[in-house]
């Protein structure tokens, strides 16, 4: 799940509520993913769905991409 923070007044939102909250409290809305970092003016949050999974956050380049391995028929 995503999780943004309001870079106006340091609220933490869900995607959800960051959408009310763009268009309610803080005009313009200027939001920074927790995960990437990356800051979204306007709406351009609403594009961004996943980032970071936790491992990757943690372990950086040495995390290694899950792979699709075909299951043996038994």
């Amino acid at each position: 799940m995503v999780t943004f923070v309001c870079s106006y007044c340091d609220t933490t939102l869900k995607k959800k509520q960051a959408e009310k909250h763009a268009f309610g409290r803080c005009r313009p809305a200027s939001f920074i993913c927790i995960d990437c970092h990356v800051t979204f003016n306007g709406n351009d949050f609403k594009n961004h769905i996943s980032c970071l999974t936790e491992f990757e956050k943690h372990w950086g380049e040495y995390a290694k991409p899950k792979q699709n391995t075909p299951k043996p028929n038994s």
